[in-house]
């Protein structure tokens, strides 16, 4: 985190809990400013491919599916963030949420 924020250590220890959490996360954004207005198109499509999971279920089943779907968009970001810094970007794009989504399919395809 030191490396990341570009803080000394007896910097990082005079800084508040808050001033912490805000110093990593101004670090990353996603490609478009759109994000913030919760219209970002990768996520959506994500979103609603999810949700095309529940097609063809009984209306029992869809109900206990479907309260995973949050999870998996929680999910998805957690991924999509993590393919990013391995791809040693600080910009989430469309084609690390398009990868995070796959390896959720994968993962939980039935």
């Amino acid at each position: 985190m030191l490396e990341i924020t570009e803080s000394s250590v007896l910097e990082w220890d005079t800084k508040s809990r808050k001033s912490k959490k805000n110093s990593c996360w101004t670090r990353w954004r996603a490609c478009s400013p759109v994000v913030r207005t919760r219209s970002y198109p990768p996520l959506l499509n994500s979103i609603d491919e999810y949700y095309q999971l529940l097609d063809g279920l009984g209306p029992g089943i869809s109900d206990v599916v479907a309260s995973f779907i949050p999870a998996m968009e929680n999910y998805t970001v957690i991924f999509a963030t993590h393919i990013a810094m391995m791809d040693d970007k600080w910009v989430v794009d469309g084609e690390h949420v398009r990868m995070a989504t796959e390896i959720l399919f994968d993962l939980f395809r039935i």
